[in-house]
């Protein structure tokens, strides 16, 4: 909820408030597809619903995830390479200790 509030505020600032749609659930309360899904979630968290994101995303579609801490990196990166994405960028945050990675659930043959 608190990460939500900032990317309300963010949005507005920005001047897309009416272009991006942000949710407070899981991705179980989620219809659509998308081709990038950003979520700001701890590692445990991650973990449980990295399935149902994985699923929301459409083929060759991007996913931003960010909350995780480096000493849960590893664990947190191998688990969703298992489960397909493919990592493309990842960044520390040095003072804070947190890692945000980009992914990409690739496309069929």
């Amino acid at each position: 909820p608190d990460a939500l509030g900032v990317a309300c505020r963010n949005l507005r600032l920005n001047r897309l408030s009416g272009q991006i749609l942000l949710v407070n659930g899981s991705p179980a309360c989620c219809r659509a597809r998308f081709d990038l899904i950003t979520a700001n979630l701890d590692a445990t968290t991650l973990l449980r619903v990295r399935e149902g994101l994985w699923s929301l995303l459409t083929e060759g579609g991007l996913a931003v995830l960010s909350g995780v801490l480096d000493q849960e990196r590893d664990g947190v990166a191998t688990s969703l390479q298992k489960l397909g994405f493919q990592p493309l960028e990842e960044k520390k945050d040095l003072e804070e200790g947190w890692t945000s990675s980009l992914l990409r659930k690739p496309w069929r043959p």
